[in-house]
């Protein structure tokens, strides 16, 4: 929850800033980053309770010292919904241990399952708090936190790292470098996309403390601070819920939001343009199959992109486990060596895949009931 309560502050204190007008720093202020270390020193001016002012320095330690691999595991469920597991590990080259994954601005209508709404009697204001609704792993130092107020969608993990045998926190927490944890999960009734999650290594204090108290309605450089602790992160793709998925169930609805999706993979390195464009005209093609009642013509053109799928990764059924992880590396090394390029990032192949095979298992449902009657 301090991670989740860290966040939202942040995003108000930047919020706060940003109405108050172009704020520079005060005579004396400035932030300096190390290029070797990475750390950033900082001097402000601050004020104590009385409105006396004062320079002061304070160091952010980086946590950006992880090197983190993070493997999306997504099931579908009895109910249709859809379950995210993840399992992330640290490089035995990393100098720090992880912890924190974060989950921040994810769509505002995703749907968690097993939420918490706390509203005003009225329903004029409320937060969907999804805790509840995630999995941590378990005896460990981890623990999920979630939540919407309207505005942002956040979920995340955090390691609690106090430790009262030495009065203070303990760096040694989280995943270390070379260790693997898994147990993160949640499900959702919305379909998988690629999103880019952020993990943060253990720094004992990942922020810039001061004895006093900065005032953002006079400096800027508390909005400047905010948003480098915010920045200070390493960001890693997983499959999270972005295609929403309307009930009732209408496929055209899923394709056009899945293809709204698919069409910022290429800015995002995710695919080749031109594939995307062959994806793009087949899920159009798809839709306006599923509109027109043409079942048979759909099912056609989603074979037709699975077939697509298939030709970038020949073996996109199998499940991405460690056993597998060299073999692929050996393979893509392969390709890239041969001046084969890979036209379709591995995981934005796994998603596709994922959400197309969906569409025909919710349709073919709903024609074997339409037989039964």
């Amino acid at each position: 929850m301090k991670s989740l309560i860290n966040t939202c502050m942040t995003a108000l204190s930047i919020l706060l800033v940003g109405t108050s007008g172009a704020v520079g720093l005060l005579p004396g202020e400035s932030i300096v980053r190390d290029p070797v270390t990475g750390n950033y020193t900082a001097i402000a001016r601050t004020e104590d309770d009385n409105g006396n002012g004062r320079l002061e320095k304070s160091i952010l330690v980086t946590a950006t010292n992880i090197a983190p691999n993070v493997r999306s595991r997504i099931n579908l469920h009895k109910d249709w919904s859809v379950g995210y597991q993840y399992r992330i590990s640290n490089s035995k080259l990393a100098k720090q241990s992880i912890i924190d994954f974060d989950l921040y601005g994810l769509p505002l209508n995703t749907r968690i399952l097993n939420t918490d709404k706390v509203s005003n009697s009225d329903n004029s204001f409320s937060i969907v708090f999804y805790t509840f609704g995630m999995q941590s792993p378990a005896n460990t130092c981890w623990y999920a936190a979630g939540a919407s107020n309207g505005q942002t969608t956040n979920l995340g993990w955090n390691c609690d790292t106090a430790d009262q045998t030495i009065n203070g926190f303990n760096t040694t927490l989280g995943i270390a470098p070379g260790d693997t944890q898994s147990g993160f999960g949640f499900a959702s009734l919305d379909l998988p996309g690629v999103f880019t999650a952020k993990l943060v290594g253990n720094t004992k204090y990942h922020d810039f403390s001061y004895n006093g108290y900065l005032d953002f309605e006079k400096s800027g450089m508390a909005h400047q601070l905010a948003e480098i602790v915010e920045n200070d992160n390493i960001p890693h793709n997983i499959a999270a819920p972005l295609i929403t998925v309307p009930t009732p169930f209408d496929p055209t609805i899923v394709l056009n939001n899945l293809r709204t999706h698919v069409a910022t993979w290429p800015s995002k390195q995710l695919a080749d343009a031109a594939l995307i464009t062959q994806l793009d005209a087949e899920l159009v093609a798809t839709a306006n199959a599923y509109r027109t009642n043409q079942p048979q013509v759909a099912r056609d053109h989603i074979e037709i992109l699975l077939d697509l799928i298939r030709r970038e990764h020949k073996d996109i059924d199998q499940d991405d486990e460690d056993e597998h992880d060299n073999k692929r590396g050996e393979k893509d090394r392969e390709r890239k060596a041969t001046a084969q390029p890979i036209r379709l990032d591995r995981l934005a192949a796994r998603v596709l895949d994922f959400d197309l095979k969906y569409v025909l298992k919710r349709m073919k449902k709903d024609d074997d009931e339409h037989k039964k009657h």
